[in-house]
């Protein structure tokens, strides 16, 4: 190790990794004999990286001068929307974060093990909604449909150091529709129960973010609240006529209830409505049904139906310490097999596709379908 004039401490490529103690003496400079002397205990770790590629959630297309951060530790992604955060520590469970100009903000639960981690992908929607108001009048912003709004209270909005915010505020509303690619939504649908985490499934998102007049982020200030609406994203057949609303904790990577909606409109516009405290993305989610290994054969009360459909679909695998290792697996009803071995496309036949086969950890494993075919999928 070497000490700079700067007084930062570099440990050199040859140090070991582990827990050493660091013996030092600090001495007076116009005296040198009033002296003390000390130790401390210095953790080095490997310097891991985590990489990946950023694209739009709805074109594929690359995104660039997207924020990517991991704790303290910050990347920017590249022209083809690459990125790679470097110095990270090893965990079973990070939050990786990624913020763009006219996108919504995402979310990504991974695993960094000893050689860090790569491949991560991260789909960010756009923009959906844009205005611009007298934040000591407030006032409405949406889109055209009226499914997506957000009603903000007069001078309702705080900056991060609690002064309230006056003249020209920008909204920007972006709706995250699950049933198009679960992949979309931040975090992993889960939320803490009773010390546990537990599933959680969504019936739609919406990302709100808004501005002062020279761009700072603000948000409602304490006491105030505002209504929201989020436009209805499912493939069940039967949405809850009261629903309990989660805003996702980017920090902790989990899913908080607080506060409920209930549904209105009708057909295709319909909408979830409800009271929020403070901005982030919201969703209407109520728990799903999960089925667990276990000894003997396990009967699910209830089956997943979905119709004939464009859009896509997920479905995702995760396991425990036991078994050590499972594989997701899906036959298509045009006798297709996509596995480990056969990862598919999405683009053309058979228009399923494995995105990892995960041999090291936990899952997950998530299998997209793109087109729906007629028939039984297994």
């Amino acid at each position: 190790m070497s000490l700079g004039t700067d007084g930062v401490l570099t440990a050199g490529a040859g140090a070991a990794l582990g827990t050493a103690t660091l013996a030092y003496r600090i001495c007076q400079t116009g005296a040198p004999t009033n002296r003390a002397d000390g130790s401390v205990a210095l953790t080095l770790e490997a310097r891991l990286a985590v990489s990946g590629r950023v694209v739009d959630g709805l074109s594929g297309a690359p995104l660039p001068g997207v924020r990517v951060a991991l704790g303290a530790r910050t990347a920017t992604s590249d022209a083809q929307g690459q990125f790679s955060v470097s110095a990270v520590q090893a965990s079973p469970r990070a939050v990786l974060t990624f913020n763009g100009a006219g996108y919504s903000e995402n979310a990504r639960i991974i695993t960094v093990g000893d050689n860090g981690a790569s491949g991560v992908p991260a789909r960010l929607v756009p923009v959906s909604a844009n205005g611009r108001l007298d934040a000591s009048v407030g006032g409405t912003v949406g889109n055209a449909a009226g499914t997506a709004r957000v009603v903000l209270p007069a001078a309702g909005l705080a900056r991060a150091d609690g002064s309230v915010v006056t003249g020209n505020a920008s909204v920007s509303i972006a709706v995250i529709d699950p049933s198009l690619d679960s992949t979309l939504m931040p975090g992993d649908f889960t939320t803490i129960r009773g010390g546990n985490a537990v599933p959680i499934e969504s019936f739609s998102a919406i990302s709100v973010q808004i501005a002062d007049a020279v761009g700072q982020p603000v948000n409602l200030r304490t006491g105030q609240t505002a209504t929201i609406r989020i436009p209805l994203g499912s493939r069940s057949a039967s949405a809850p006529p009261t629903i309990p609303l989660f805003f996702f904790d980017m920090a902790a990577g989990r899913w908080q209830q607080e506060g409920s909606a209930t549904l209105q409109g009708t057909g295709a516009a319909r909408y979830y409505e409800g009271t929020v405290t403070h901005f982030s993305v919201w969703n209407a989610d109520s728990n799903t049904l999960r089925a667990t290994t276990g000894a003997a054969d396990i009967t699910l009360g209830e089956c997943l139906v979905l119709v004939a459909n464009a859009n896509g679909v997920s479905i995702k695998l995760t396991w425990g310490t036991e078994p050590s290792e499972l594989g997701s697996h899906l036959r298509t009803p045009s006798g297709s097999h996509v596995y480990f071995s056969s990862k598919g496309q999405l683009a053309a036949a058979p228009f399923a596709n494995l995105d990892v086969d995960d041999t090291s950890s936990y899952g997950p494993e998530v299998i997209t379908l793109t087109k729906l075919m007629v028939g039984t999928y297994k």
